[in-house]
């Protein structure tokens, strides 16, 4: 089901870009609807689809620093709120760009504080584990480059586009914070890459939506801003779907059942 839910949230948003270049409107109306999709998928999975104490367990036996232990259930927690967040962001950019953008603001913290439920941000704490230490530099050195880089070639246009340089500022640091999950490498890759993915979609279609505002109104690219920004919180919100171990216990009860 919960598998259905996100490919319809896609789908939906992709037949919007397609009325958006077609008709030259951009169809308000399906555009939320995608968002609301993925925010309700989040809602069942963290709910009734998964099992928060093996989720836990899972998290506590691929923390390479055991000594200091996470907060999983904060992750599933913030993750819904996060789309929520985004969901109110989605409404609002569309009657005013500026708050739109705060809001989506707000929505960068709270990914972060949801990564911070399973991932190690202290960088004492990173440098002192030889699991996470050379990884995580490397991912950080990476978005420390790119995210000035992506401000000054996407969004840059004068004075007037510094006023989203925080932001700028706050979504290359959420996808920092995302891409350090790489170096869990006990961690399934796929769940790794998954949200990592997601980030990079979101930082993807943020630049899109600065270069469309500050740089070229009518830029064609702007029928794929929607569709990028669906794929990134479908990413994100759904990357414990890459888990196959959480799925286990669901499916060996299943198969109790019909036995």
């Amino acid at each position: 089901m919960l598998f259905v839910l996100v490919l319809l949230a896609f789908v939906i948003i992709l037949a919007a870009a397609v009325i958006h270049a077609q008709t030259g409107e951009r169809p308000l109306p399906i555009v939320w609807s995608a968002s609301i999709i993925v925010l309700s998928a989040t809602i069942l999975w963290r709910f009734w689809g998964i099992d928060a104490d093996r989720w836990a367990q899972l998290i506590a036996r691929t923390n390479p620093v055991p000594e200091t232990p996470l907060q999983p259930r904060r992750y599933l927690n913030m993750m819904v709120v996060t789309m929520a967040i985004g969901l109110v962001a989605t409404i609002i950019i569309y009657q005013n760009f500026f708050i739109g953008a705060g809001i989506y603001l707000v929505m960068q913290f709270c990914l972060i504080a949801a990564h911070s439920g399973i991932l190690h941000l202290n960088p004492r704490r990173i440098a002192a584990s030889p699991a996470l230490r050379s990884t995580s530099w490397r991912t950080t050195l990476f978005w420390l480059v790119l995210t000035p880089v992506v401000f000054i070639v996407f969004v840059y246009n004068g004075s007037q586009s510094l006023i989203v340089a925080p932001y700028v500022l706050a979504l290359g640091l959420m996808a920092a914070v995302v891409y350090l999950g790489l170096a869990y490498r006990e961690r399934p890759f796929l769940f790794r890459a998954t949200a990592a993915l997601g980030a990079t979609s979101f930082v993807f279609s943020d630049a899109l939506i600065g270069y469309a505002v500050f740089v070229n109104p009518s830029t064609p690219l702007v029928i794929i801003i929607s569709p990028t920004y669906v794929l990134a919180i479908m990413l994100l919100a759904q990357a414990t779907l890459a888990w196959p171990e959480l799925w286990l216990r669901d499916a060996l009860e299943d198969t109790e059942n019909q036995m």
